[in-house]
């Protein structure tokens, strides 16, 4: 009989003795696991009594706040959030010195709108930036940079610069100090470097796409998560061959006029890439999508031959070899915070603005539904001079600006409707929406109720799943429990009815390639 298994068969009372000694002389890390191994629910209550994970407002004040957005990166296939595989040792290291939320979920499946709530503390239907090139954000909604950059702080963004999903021109780069093209740890490094003064606050936002797709590892690093032969593979070098290739017979004219080009020696990453910042904004909705689906097609047809059940397990190991390659980078970056004595007064946020599906539900990728492979996201907050715990309250990825402003004593625009996770204030629901398709959750500590309404025929259908017995969303049980279904429901527009909603500024002159039947397609889609 396993270790594990003699614990689980425990008498209850025992199990109660044994989490008092835990709690009397460890910590919530070493309670995580001990829940995990007896098979016992501790109320987060209960934790936090002898956790002291409260922190009083001010608690930071005037320290620096770096915010990490590592797209696309799901929570379920962290180690620290349960995970059995070591996909990211670092990453959980440095979680061990800070607050770890185990229970927070993104409000969309999509960049765009996830971004947004992020920095503006609201729900996609209060904010309404889901849509590209439609709208710019209102200017009675203000973001975080907005609010730190009056009291003080030099603002730096180091992300993608030309993105329509991060669009700095309708929003999202109010008020940043500088702006930089980066895309990776070392880039942001390099950032912090150049346009950071010594002795100035300052808050940095970074971004990395390293774990999208395509899932393009070191092609020796996929047998640490993979056994089977590692046949179906496609390198960088050889995807950005075979997408110029395309492009170039499609647009020959903007490679070899606008961009140049040199038959003898080309650096095909290097090509897509220029192409993509140069056409970014002037490429019709059609060919936006030749440019997405080119590549993103020249990738997935790499795997055609692979049987279904085997390319759900290998397309999982190329995604999780990304976040171990991913992992290995972030620890020069923590290195680079230690020896820059940055830890000491800077307060860090690692999250991410949605998951990923591997077929769990029949789809692959992101951006349609809100299983919570795609909506449970990591949350890690590092405060210098505290102790490292781990939270299981219900979290929003809008609770993160009011935690954060909370923390450096900063007063809290009346608009950010988040909470502050430090304090003793709970979220009772969680709400995640595809607001453009009219999907929508809401998640208490027990339950997650989903909502779908099809655009077709206006048919709605339910899914309820117990969030405690079903974390992985497989058996639905609203027909056995519709009356806790319709709680749910009535508590969802009871939230949603009292959201305010700030209507986008509508773009004067929009892009002429976008006709009525193109911003029909955009808004039900979202991406290109």
């Amino acid at each position: 009989m396993s270790f594990n298994k003699s614990l689980t068969n425990l008498p209850k009372i025992t199990k109660l003795v044994i989490i008092g000694i835990v709690l009397a002389g460890f910590g919530t890390w070493q309670l995580f696991f001990l829940k995990t191994a007896l098979n016992i629910d501790i109320p987060m209550k209960v934790s936090n009594i002898f956790s002291n994970s409260i922190l009083p407002d001010g608690f930071c004040k005037d320290c620096n706040v770096i915010l990490i957005s590592l797209d696309t990166l799901r929570a379920k296939s962290l180690p620290c959030y349960g995970y059995e595989k070591d996909t990211a040792p670092n990453l959980c290291n440095f979680a061990k010195e800070s607050f770890l939320f185990t229970n927070t979920y993104s409000p969309s499946p999509k960049t765009l709108d996830s971004h947004f709530s992020i920095f503006t503390s609201l729900y996609p239907l209060s904010h309404k930036m889901t849509v590209p090139f439609s709208s710019n954000l209102s200017t009675m909604i203000l973001t975080i940079t907005q609010v730190l950059n009056s009291n003080g702080y030099d603002t730096l963004y180091a992300g993608p610069p030309t993105d329509p999903n991060l669009p700095l021109k309708r929003g999202l780069g109010r008020d940043f100090d500088t702006i930089i093209g980066a895309g990776d740890p070392d880039a942001w490094i390099k950032s912090i470097n150049s346009s950071i003064a010594q002795n100035k606050k300052f808050f940095a936002f970074l971004h990395t796409y390293w774990v999208h797709e395509p899932y393009i590892p070191i092609r020796e690093n996929i047998t640490k998560y993979y056994s089977g032969n590692v046949d179906n593979y496609i390198s960088w070098d050889q995807l950005c061959e075979k997408t110029y290739k395309k492009l170039l017979i499609l647009h020959p004219e903007r490679f070899i006029s606008s961009m140049g080009y040199n038959k003898k020696q080309i650096n095909y990453c290097e090509k897509i890439k220029s192409y993509g910042n140069a056409y970014a904004y002037s490429m019709s909705n059609d060919e936006h999508e030749q440019f997405y689906t080119t590549q993103i097609d020249s990738y997935w047809n790499v795997f055609d031959s692979i049987v279904l059940n085997k390319k759900k397990v290998y397309m999982q190991a190329l995604y999780e070899t990304r976040i171990y390659e991913l992992d290995l980078e972030m620890k020069k970056f923590f290195n680079f915070l230690e020896n820059k004595n940055l830890l000491s007064n800077t307060i860090v946020i690692i999250t991410s603005d949605h998951g990923e599906e591997f077929y769990e539900h029949g789809n692959r990728s992101h951006g349609f539904n809100l299983y919570n492979e795609v909506t449970k996201v990591p949350l890690i907050i590092y405060v210098p001079k505290s102790k490292g715990q781990m939270i299981d309250k219900l979290a929003s990825s809008i609770d993160i600006t009011p935690s954060i402003l909370h923390l450096l004593n900063i007063k809290v625009p009346l608009q950010f409707l988040g909470i502050n996770l430090f304090s003793k204030n709970d979220n009772d629901y969680i709400i995640s929406q595809n607001y453009n398709i009219q999907k929508q959750s809401i998640i208490s500590k027990d339950w997650k109720l989903l909502i779908n309404i099809d655009n077709k025929d206006n048919k709605k259908t339910r899914e309820l799943y117990s969030q405690k017995s079903d974390p992985g969303e497989q058996n639905n049980l609203e027909e056995i429990n519709n009356t806790i279904a319709d709680q749910l429901e009535q508590r969802l527009n009871t939230i949603l009815s009292k959201q305010p909603v700030y209507e986008p500024e509508k773009i004067d002159t929009l892009p002429t390639w976008i006709d009525e039947k193109q911003r029909k397609k955009l808004i039900e889609t979202g991406y290109f």
